[in-house]
């Protein structure tokens, strides 16, 4: 008798628990099939039930990793927009939340060492950002309507910058424990002095 959608949904999500442990223990290449089913308590027949294999783990790992970190830019943008620094502080913040639950900057890492060699998570990585970038440039040239940010780069340009500041700040997350607030403090204190110099 096979098991009901919402449990085997369940069965699905805990072995991706599991997995996602040792992961962040171990890394994807050290941590083995055994390490997984000792973890998760199952039998190997239990388990491949759900996931075929260790790869098929790791991608399901990838996109509910993925998808953690680009809720973090689902904000409609309003007829008011946040400033820049609003937007970029509510993210990491939300970066530095996601952090506390379950790790996810450090599997964030794992993730863009993986996309350079495995061309399936490297597609799961790409469709994964362009909604990310879209949400930016919408936000500068909603910026750039109000005359509140430069009109001469282009806004994929200035998209561009933004995206590697997150991406600099989940880097630091994982591997020196910055805080969003530290992080915030010394993007306004730049966009100050940017602001200044071309006053």
């Amino acid at each position: 008798m096979s098991a009901s959608p919402n449990a085997a949904s369940a069965r699905r999500q805990h072995v991706l628990t599991a997995a996602r442990r040792c992961f962040l223990a171990n890394g994807f290449h050290a941590t083995s099939m055994q390490d997984i089913l000792r973890e998760a308590q199952m039998s190997a027949g239990n388990l491949y039930r759900y996931f075929p294999s260790k790869d098929a783990i790791v991608l399901a790992i990838v996109e509910a990793t993925l998808a953690e970190v680009t809720t973090a830019f689902e904000r409609p943008l309003l007829d008011e927009p946040p400033t820049l620094l609003e937007a970029l502080t509510e993210i990491l913040r939300a970066i530095e939340r996601l952090d506390a639950e379950d790790g996810t900057p450090r599997l964030a890492i794992q993730i863009w060492g993986e996309a350079l060699r495995n061309p399936a998570m490297a597609s799961l990585f790409t469709d994964a950002i362009a909604p990310v970038k879209l949400w930016f440039v919408q936000l500068i040239e909603a910026h750039q309507r109000r005359g509140l940010a430069p009109v001469a780069v282009p806004s994929e340009h200035l998209a561009g910058v933004l995206l590697g500041s997150i991406h600099g700040f989940i880097v630091q997350r994982a591997l020196l424990e910055l805080d969003a607030n530290s992080y915030a403090e010394g993007l306004r204190s730049l966009l100050a002095v940017t602001a200044d110099k071309s006053a």
